[in-house]
């Protein structure tokens, strides 16, 4: 996880941060008592860095921040950015349906500019073929309800 941070890679961080505070991950008491102080504190530090207050405040602002360097943006805040603005312009001039509203356009455009950004520059990575063997070699993932019943297994609910 922090080494993700470190490669900016922040779609993997996002990831990572999801996973454990699945309902599936989160609910092991008894596992994250194992987990190291100083990897609770990333932990914690990298969850205030993915939190969606002020519409990602933390990420966007480190974001914004990098220059030329390798970057993985994560790419679920720039669909939810166009999600918002083709919900709420309207294609065409209100009042005026024959003119098209630029101004949508304009926005799209920017937050295409944005995920482009981020393409000019490649990392300079080596490939370890033992572990892109072992990352090939993985199922598919399995839904919620199957990590969940997994979870359960490995620590059962406490009984109040």
């Amino acid at each position: 996880m922090q080494k993700s941070y470190k490669l900016k890679n922040y779609n993997a961080v996002f990831t990572i941060i999801t996973a454990l505070t699945s309902a599936a991950v989160y609910r092991l008491e008894a596992s994250w008592e194992h987990v190291p102080d100083a990897a609770k504190t990333t932990f914690g530090q990298l969850y205030q860095f993915t939190a969606d207050e002020d519409n990602y405040a933390a990420y966007r602002q480190e974001l914004n921040l990098v220059v030329q360097q390798p970057v993985v943006p994560f790419l679920g805040i720039y669909l939810s950015d166009l999600t918002v603005t083709e919900e709420s312009s309207p294609d065409f001039l209100p009042g005026q349906p024959h003119l098209i509203n630029f101004h949508k356009r304009r926005m799209y455009a920017r937050t295409i500019r944005h995920i482009q950004r981020y393409q000019q520059v490649a990392y300079n990575l080596t490939e370890v073929k033992t572990i892109h063997d072992f990352l090939k070699s993985l199922e598919p993932p399995v839904d919620e309800k199957d990590l969940y019943h997994c979870s359960v297994t490995a620590e059962p609910k406490r009984k109040s």
